[in-house]
């Protein structure tokens, strides 16, 4: 399962009333999120909730070597269901950069969603566990409140 796909499945539980760590937050405002899914999966969203509108997307298990990261991606052009292609993208917290191989699917409906893997002992996720930012090319994900930090915490503690 894609991570744009955990996504939606995380953005949806919290609209169903299912346990989060976060609190209210100012409507159609994207926040962190941390789940912990049915599979045994940890998933951190970036995105506003109830709505389908996510911009990150991360999973792990316990004790794992990798964290698995979907970023959509903007695409102009068009491009048939299912197609997918290989691209690199970056990702930073704070002065921490790092250049990434991903994959991009594009699905249609929610467009283009590039998926990496990057190892645990990365330096920009070493780096967003303390700082709380992230950010890619395009956009900043900042942590906004102390929910969202927290939310953040508990994914890397959950991951460890």
């Amino acid at each position: 399962m894609g991570a744009r796909s955990v996504l939606l499945i995380a953005l949806a539980a919290a609209s169903a009333g299912l346990p989060t760590t976060s609190t209210a937050q100012p409507e159609g405002r994207a926040i962190w999120q941390f789940f912990r899914m049915d599979t045994g999966e940890m998933h951190l969203a970036y995105g506003v909730p109830e709505t389908d509108d996510g911009a990150i997307g991360i999973d792990c298990r316990p004790h794992a070597r990798s964290y698995r990261v979907g970023v959509t991606q903007d695409q102009v052009g068009s491009h048939h269901e299912g197609t997918s292609w290989r691209t690199t993208i970056g990702l930073h917290s704070g002065a921490t950069r790092g250049r990434y191989a991903a994959r991009v699917t594009y699905s249609g409906e929610f467009g283009a969603e590039a998926q990496v893997d990057v190892p645990v002992t990365d330096p920009v996720m070493r780096a967003f566990a303390v700082n709380h930012r992230l950010g890619s090319d395009q956009e900043q994900w900042p942590a906004r409140s102390r929910a969202e930090t927290a939310a953040i915490d508990r994914f890397f503690a959950a991951c460890r």
